[in-house]
């Protein structure tokens, strides 16, 4: 994946605790349902356990802006902890919404929908979509399915855009049973 080029040299970096209130969410974030529940169950294990891996954020001015970690911000918000751990990163507008879609593709739990639609919102940025799939590190095929939701009619759109799980592939339902 050639998202290592979209970052500053690792030794550039800073590891810093940040303050969660000077932290804004990634504007380009695919991610549209943030359920309550996985909220306050990954809150629990930061409480017990600690955060396993920093959040990683650009500097914007005198803020800072996500670019990988929402889901730990906002549990740290849900603890009201006043710093959390982040990796302070150099990105440009372009690298920073492909690496927060490229990060969350690799996440199961992120909707085929909200892919679709974190796809759409960068796509100009690209010559072509084989450069954009390469960037991201999926295949064409795989792109151009994310993108068929652009086909549907817009009540299902429109459903999807306030539960962007509704369909879900279900192997049962596609299993035949002999009578």
């Amino acid at each position: 994946m050639l998202l290592a080029n979209c970052f500053q040299t690792e030794s550039k970096a800073k590891h810093l605790y940040i303050p969660v209130d000077l932290i804004d969410p990634n504007p380009h974030q695919p991610r549209t349902d943030f359920s309550d529940e996985s909220l306050v169950q990954l809150a629990q294990s930061i409480n017990e356990n600690g955060m396993l891996q920093p959040i990683i954020v650009g500097k914007f001015g005198d803020r800072y802006q996500i670019i990988v970690g929402e889901r730990r911000w906002r549990a740290h918000l849900i603890l009201n902890k006043k710093t959390i751990e982040a990796i302070v990163r150099t990105v440009d507008d372009q690298s920073h919404a492909i690496f927060a879609l490229a990060e969350n593709i690799a996440r199961e739990d992120l909707s085929d929908y909200e892919i679709g639609k974190a796809i759409r919102s960068i796509e100009d940025n690209f010559p072509n979509k084989k450069d954009l799939a390469a960037m991201i590190g999926i295949n064409r095929t795989d792109m151009y399915r994310y993108l068929a939701f652009d086909s549907l009619p817009d009540f299902i759109l429109n459903d999807l855009d306030t539960n962007p799980n509704r369909l879900v592939k279900n192997s049962q339902s596609c299993s035949h049973q002999g009578a």
